[in-house]
């Protein structure tokens, strides 16, 4: 059996496939988009040198190659079998400033937990005192001035230091 021959059928002569109408109408992408689609097809079909692509396109060696990772990749997403239907939301900075929120939440939790039990030990060591509230203030540690109550002074000269004062005589 030859080689152009298999299973009894004669092997097709080799044409080169026309680019397909829908994707040179193609209205509703974005016309740069295209363009670069059409160049990546190009380049990657043989058809055309990656030396007068970028001329053509006006654009630098490295663009074309990001370019081209960028496309294969995307191709890549979309051609795997279990690929979820539509565009696949990429590490953007709404989910970057959430992992780190969720980071500081779980730091805060364990420096509450951290003085919490700092708390527990302290009262268990140390013995229980009442503080006395100051005389000067009112209800609930309020100063006497803002409760309406006036304050007692305290006498000048302090009633044990002052002796008794005999009566007068006069006064009789």
């Amino acid at each position: 059996m030859t080689p152009s021959r298999r299973c009894g059928r004669a092997r097709r002569a080799l044409r080169s496939r026309p680019l397909p109408q829908w994707l040179r109408q193609a209205r509703t992408s974005h016309p740069i988009a295209l363009a670069r689609c059409l160049l990546l097809l190009r380049v990657l079909s043989g058809a055309e040198p990656v030396s007068r692509a970028i001329a053509t396109a006006k654009i630098s060696r490295p663009t074309y190659y990001w370019l081209e990772r960028k496309g294969l990749q995307g191709m890549l997403a979309a051609l795997t079998p279990v690929a979820p239907r539509g565009r696949q939301p990429r590490g953007s900075a709404a989910t970057a400033q959430l992992t780190r929120l969720e980071e500081k939440v779980r730091a805060l939790e364990q420096a509450k937990r951290r003085a919490e039990r700092l708390l527990t030990v302290t009262r268990a060591v140390l013995p229980r005192v009442r503080r006395r509230r100051s005389s000067s203030s009112g209800p609930r540690g309020l100063p006497a001035s803002a409760t309406g109550r006036t304050r007692r002074r305290p006498p000048l000269i302090p009633a044990a230091a002052v002796p008794p004062t005999e009566p007068t005589r006069a006064s009789s």
